[in-house]
């Protein structure tokens, strides 16, 4: 899952879209996120989603083969970091192979000519030994206006109401990414009617479609809580609980063991949708504000603080800081203080650590695991890695406060105010005043 998958989708969809949801709450947060997961999974999307809006139970599988090297130890090389992970080389010189799967006696075979036509962007994965498992890109096109609704319900909701959040928050200003949760919004807000037709559970369905046709156009949505009273009626007890009903799915059978918490929670939440105190139930980016409207208390919660704007410096004391920092890193490379510890470089496929300045003032980053190593001149590297290198300094020098107070420096580079504030704290008030002369 951390690397996209080797089939191009996060297994069933469902859940692949409650993890996209939590991928896009951290990105929002402006938090570490698995950036290459989460555009695969939206690019399983894209390239499975119906007229209706509606997404299948799996999404659509990518073109893939496995293949057996000739010579077990030549290229692709085995992954560094073991089996299912990618392949560095990918199919860069490549020798002889043969195709193991699929053959033309499996039902599912489909031409294999593109391995060899489409070598250069084919991805590459590690299957033990000689088996190498190699994935055609079949990344499809990003929709240039709204789609078009073929006006049908859908069914099994959740798929395409999880779909619809987890594109909708932290992407407000990609409006790709917009048409196609419009479509799937839209698909489950027409369906109101089929909200027992969820394979596995009817209850994950009422609530995941619910909030994702809250995203729809208003008018669709109040059209969908009309479709939906009779479930409100039918479902609450004479205790004010909610109990969960049989779904017309063979696999729905959670009517016979879930708790009642599970359906009370979810009526809870639906009925909530006009607060708009959650992300999930439509609170805006940053703010957990409510304007009273039907609300018990009428109170309205404080709006969430703004980041301050980042400073400018100029470029020559940028270079100063450039300076500082690889003189740092050569003082931890020189005196062994080095830590493994895990960094995405901009250069590199997989994680690597830092292991140290060579005499060339080359930094040289080794793989997690393995031994590949590669080197690397300071200006080739961009800010952001400058800045995790700044960190790792940081890390490794937690009282001394010129280190902190650099990597808030680079922090600030970026526009990170709020943890480059928390920096200049560890920096101490004695530092305060050399810190702010630097910036213009």
């Amino acid at each position: 899952m951390a690397e996209g998958g080797p089939k191009g989708y996060g297994a069933m969809s469902l859940p692949a879209g409650l993890g996209m949801i939590g991928l896009s709450l951290f990105k929002e947060a402006g938090l570490p996120y698995a950036e290459p997961s989460y555009q695969r999974i939206h690019e399983a999307y894209l390239c499975s989603v119906a007229p209706n809006g509606g997404i299948d139970y799996g999404f659509k599988i990518w073109d893939h083969a496995v293949i057996v090297l000739a010579d077990e130890k030549g290229a692709p090389k085995n992954s560094p970091r073991g089996i299912g992970f990618e392949c560095l080389d990918g199919m860069t010189g490549i020798g002889k192979y043969s195709i193991q799967w699929p053959t033309t006696a499996d039902p599912r075979y489909r031409p294999t000519d593109w391995i060899d036509k489409e070598a250069k962007t084919n991805r590459v994965f590690d299957m033990g030994g000689a088996k190498r498992l190699v994935v055609r890109n079949m990344s499809p096109e990003e929709p240039t206006k709204p789609y078009k609704h073929n006006g049908q319900m859908c069914d099994h909701i959740a798929r395409s109401g999880a779909g619809a959040l987890a594109h909708k928050i932290g992407n407000a200003d990609n409006q790709s990414w917009g048409y196609l949760a419009d479509l799937m919004a839209s698909g489950v807000a027409k369906s109101g009617k089929a909200l027992l037709d969820g394979h596995a559970s009817t209850h994950m369905h009422v609530l995941w479609g619910s909030l994702g046709a809250a995203t729809a156009d208003e008018k669709e949505f109040r059209a969908y809580l009309e479709d939906m009273k009779w479930w409100m009626i039918m479902a609450q007890t004479h205790d004010g609980g909610f109990v969960l009903m049989p779904g017309r799915d063979y696999a729905s059978t959670d009517h016979v063991y879930g708790s009642r918490n599970f359906p009370t929670a979810c009526a809870a939440l639906i009925l909530s949708l006009k607060e708009k105190r959650l992300r999930i139930t439509g609170a805006t980016s940053g703010a957990s504000q409510t304007s009273g409207r039907g609300s018990s208390t009428g109170r309205i919660a404080p709006p969430a603080p703004q980041a301050r704007p980042a400073r400018s410096i100029s470029e020559k004391k940028v270079q100063l800081l450039d300076e500082a920092l690889i003189m740092a890193l050569g003082e931890l490379s020189h005196q062994g203080e080095l830590k493994p510890l895990a960094m995405e470089l901009s250069k590199a496929a997989t994680k690597v650590r830092f292991s140290g300045l060579e005499t060339d003032a080359k930094l040289t980053f080794s793989a997690l695991q393995g031994e590949s190593k590669a080197s690397f001149a300071f200006a080739d590297l961009n800010r952001a890695d400058h800045t995790l290198l700044a960190r790792l300094v940081a890390e490794h020098r937690p009282s001394e406060p010129e280190a902190q107070a650099l990597a808030g420096f680079y922090l600030e580079l970026t526009g990170d105010t709020p943890t480059a504030d928390r920096y200049y704290e560890k920096a101490g008030e004695d530092f305060k005043e050399t810190i702010d002369a630097l910036f213009e």
